[in-house]
């Protein structure tokens, strides 16, 4: 009984011992919002390269080392499937990039295949698509094949754990089933969103879709009589309805990512924004040293950012 007694001890020591925060870092303080309840963050290997202060919560920013992605990013949007990253890189004609990433190691940089354009790019996580450089038709990479199908849709994001992807063609919003080689069973999510008053005047593009919500980004005007814009994002569910708009950082507006329980907005001054994805409310903004480019989700509450001034890769993980 001492035995287990003294185990205990020892134990419920060592969880405080690594359940103990750390000061450090900079950023402007939190909007009172309840954040949601989460679990014990992921152990790392390596120490943050920078942080910063939300509210009373350190965010960690993790570099992403062990290839030299000097001249090799260049593109506005980053996927994730499973433990392997692609982004479109090099120039004319542009490539479609994959690495591997496990912690904050990069390793098995490979090229898949030339590329017809820098931005369109979308997984469903069994499957990434990308428009192809011959004739702009979809091509598709399950992480050992590489096919290539019928014409590209269009901007597109697919759901994860489906064979679900939606696209946005001229002012429509559509969603169809991929085969491997196309789109089938293709229905109108939005017929036209330029009908709609509140769109009328807005450019919708795609940044993720879920099994029953679909974000789109856009720029509002604050109104007639000012022209400044506001980086928004909306989302919908299945049937084309809104549920809810996000709005985000207005220095410079850059990328979204929509994580398990927040959307993170960012300027490319290095601001990011935080918000509580079931409740719209802003939890509050912070400063990181980089000037962020695109981003994307990771698991649970990590986003991936390329910083096109250090031409760098970091986690940051916004887990409150």
């Amino acid at each position: 009984m001492k035995k287990r007694m003294a185990g205990g001890l020892v134990a419920a020591f060592l969880v405080a011992v690594l359940l103990a925060g750390c000061g450090g870092g900079g950023g402007q303080a939190a909007k009172d919002a309840a954040a949601p309840a989460q679990p014990a963050a992921t152990a790392v290997t390596t120490p943050p390269a920078m942080t910063a202060l939300l509210g009373q919560k350190e965010i960690r920013a993790y570099e992403l080392t062990g290839v030299d992605l000097r001249k090799k990013i260049r593109t506005g949007r980053l996927v994730v499937m499973g433990d392997t990253i692609f982004f479109h890189g090099g120039t004319k004609p542009s490539q479609l990039f994959k690495a591997t990433v496990k912690g904050e190691t990069i390793s098995n940089l490979t090229v898949i295949g030339e590329s017809g354009s820098i931005d369109d790019l979308a997984t469903n996580g069994q499957v990434v698509l990308y428009r192809s450089a011959n004739d702009h038709h979809l091509a598709a990479y399950d992480g050992k094949t590489l096919t290539e199908g019928d014409d590209w849709p269009g901007e597109m994001a697919g759901v994860d754990g489906t064979q679900e992807f939606y696209y946005i063609r001229g002012a429509a919003l559509k969603a169809g089933t991929f085969d491997g080689k196309t789109l089938q069973n293709v229905r109108d999510v939005i017929k036209n969103y330029k009908l709609r008053p509140e769109l009328k005047a807005v450019t919708l593009r795609l940044v993720s879709a879920e099994a029953n919500e679909v974000f789109l980004r856009c720029a509002i005007k604050k109104s007639r009589e000012n022209p400044q814009s506001i980086p928004t994002l909306i989302a919908f569910n299945r049937e084309g309805k809104e549920i809810r708009r996000y709005e985000g950082v207005e220095e410079l507006p850059r990328g979204w990512a929509v994580t398990k329980d927040y959307i993170v907005h960012c300027g490319s001054k290095g601001m990011f924004r935080l918000i509580n994805r079931a409740n719209g409310q802003v939890l509050g903004d912070l400063r990181f040293n980089m000037r962020p480019f695109a981003l994307c989700a990771m698991e649970g509450n990590q986003v991936l950012v390329y910083d096109d001034r250090s031409e760098k890769l970091y986690r940051i993980d916004f887990q409150l």
